[in-house]
């Protein structure tokens, strides 16, 4: 709440990056404004929102006639389940009209039928008052009063009388020494145990509290997801970080999921030590397991072989692999336009059906180990566009990998904001791997392959193809693609009557993808979020067929609380 009571009126938004304002230019297409009172020094205005959005707001303003200042206003609205009624008195003078001077802010959050209300005032820029506490003889009341700024409302002043009356209630209680009978199987079942099934689990650690660790519920409804090619995703995160000073830190962000339609477990691992957080300068570990991939080069190398000539190869599944890989890395900005990457990739592939390999002669294992190399390059500093060149050189015969190769990439992306809290974001490359041995079989892009863990909202907003099937990533020597977003709090649904009014961000998605026996693929889609979840829908086609449609489904409730 703290936000509510410091708002950024002439700013696109009132409180941090939501709820657009009306005192702002560029957000005049959004409301109605009336003239409802006029004097020698000031005039009254009114607003309300063309539409009933959860990102807009209503109520009036006192505006001096003269210099065109806020000089107070009243704000109503709702948003992430609190309707809010906001007072603002702006100061005086210079550069303290721009800021609040005074902030009353009601407020009451409502979900499945719990009620919570409060009622908060703010003063700033007031005197110090010079008091030694230490020394006083007054009462904490006394004390109290001789600061606050303004005397208590009549009601106030009966809430404090009735916490102080409780206060003095509960020691005669303790001193009576009458003890309550624990119930045993409510404290095991749902204080211990069902607490941390279903809540955050959070706590610091360290001699000054620099270390964080921070658990999610081991059973959250708000953590699944679902997308048509993994259908419904579980997921569960773990992060762990300490701080050794202002620069460094080590952090652990592991990531789980779970696929219920194909059965399997997710695993991605980063363990990030940050030497120079200036440069971002790190060094960087990552594990990655449960990711299936297929590739048929395996099996049409197999069909070549002489001694398979009379065996019935249909019947066994030689095209389904397991892939489990740690990459080591280490990065360091150089200046604000150029970045250096580099480090390592070890990938093994085990088949998941290891028995059919056998009765082929074949182990079913596949090992590689690269160096990798990247340089990225900032024309405009951190807020412009980024290009980046990715190159990979795959060992043979070293910690028993099996394959050599070259692989590489470029890419570019770029995050546009628009006013009006609005975004465009792209990205865009390519990528081909030279120098194949015969046994390269896989093809992992750094750029271009599958999310198997997929977030919420923001996570990974673009560069992505919601409807492709899995098995193009690993199939082509070559890919070229296109991701490109648009985003706006206003676009389509938050103008439909009772649907816009919870719909607080949406989105247009276009991607396009070249690889080879498969050009073009288009994608196009359109999705929204809210405080409760966010949907997205999809459609699919290439120069073969249509490819179908497809639905993305988060839970978002709480994700930012």
């Amino acid at each position: 709440m703290q936000a509510f009571l410091q708002p950024n009126l002439y700013s696109p938004t009132l409180i941090n990056d939501y709820l657009l304002s009306p005192f702002c230019r560029q957000n005049k297409r959004y409301y109605i404004y009336h003239n409802v009172k006029e004097s020698k020094n000031s005039v009254t205005i009114s607003f309300k929102p063309k539409t009933n959005n959860t990102q807009l707001v209503r109520g009036t303003a006192n505006i001096d006639h003269e210099t065109g200042r806020i000089i107070s206003c009243e704000i109503n609205g709702e948003y992430d389940l609190t309707k809010f009624n906001l007072f603002v008195e702006m100061g005086q003078g210079g550069f303290r009209c721009l800021y609040a001077k005074k902030a009353h802010l009601q407020s009451k959050l409502s979900y499945l039928g719990n009620s919570i209300k409060s009622d908060i005032s703010a003063c700033y820029d007031i005197e110090k008052l010079a008091l030694d506490t230490i020394k006083s003889t007054l009462s904490q009341s006394n004390l109290m009063n001789m600061v606050r700024p303004y005397p208590l409302s009549e009601e106030d002043s009966l809430l404090f009388i009735e916490n102080d009356t409780n206060s003095l209630n509960s020691n005669e209680f303790s001193n009576n020494n009458i003890k309550k009978r624990r119930n045993v199987a409510k404290y095991i079942l749902w204080d211990i145990i069902g607490d941390n099934i279903i809540h955050r689990y959070k706590t610091h650690f360290g001699e000054t509290d620099n270390g964080v660790i921070k658990i999610g519920p081991l059973f959250n409804p708000l953590y699944f997801g679902y997308n048509k090619s993994k259908g419904l995703v579980y997921k569960f995160s773990i992060n762990v970080s300490y701080d050794f000073s202002e620069i460094s830190n080590i952090s652990l962000n592991a990531k789980t999921g779970y696929s219920f339609k194909q059965r399997r477990f997710f695993v991605n691992a980063p363990l990030t030590y940050t030497f120079n957080s200036h440069h971002k300068g790190f060094v960087n570990a990552t594990f990655q397991t449960g990711n299936r991939i297929t590739n048929s080069s395996v099996l049409d190398r197999i069909k070549e072989e002489p001694r398979n000539s009379k065996i019935d190869l249909d019947k066994y599944q030689l095209d389904y692999f397991n892939n489990t890989s740690l990459q080591l890395v280490s990065h360091y900005d150089l200046n604000e336009k150029i970045g250096l990457q580099t480090g390592f990739v070890y990938h093994k592939r085990k088949a998941v059906r290891i028995k059919d390999f056998t009765a082929v002669g074949h182990s079913g294992k596949f090992t590689t180990f690269a160096p990798l190399l990247q340089i990225q390059y900032r024309p405009k500093g951190y807020k412009g566009i980024i290009f980046t060149w990715d190159y990979e050189h795959g060992l043979k015969d070293i910690f028993g990998s099996e394959m050599n190769y070259d692989r590489w990439e470029f890419d570019a992306s770029y995050i546009r904001p628009l006013p009006c809290m609005r975004y465009f974001s792209m990205k865009a490359g390519f990528g081909f791997y030279t120098t194949k041995g015969n046994k390269q079989y896989f093809l992992d892009y750094a750029n271009f392959k599958n999310n198997n863990i997929p977030g919420g909202w923001y996570d990974e907003w673009t560069g992505e193809f919601e409807l492709l099937n899995s098995n193009w990533y690993n199939a082509s020597d070559y890919y070229v693609r296109w991701n490109s977003t648009y985003e706006s709090p206003l676009l389509l649904l938050s103008w439909c009557p009772l649907i816009g009014q919870v719909v607080e961000k949406e989105r247009i998605y276009a991607s396009a993808l070249i690889v080879r026996k498969l050009y073009p693929y288009v994608e196009c889609g359109y999705g929204f979020t809210n405080r409760v979840f966010s949907m997205g829908i999809f459609l699919g086609a290439s120069s073969h067929h249509f490819e179908g449609v497809g639905l993305k489904l988060g839970l978002e409730l709480f994700d930012n609380w």
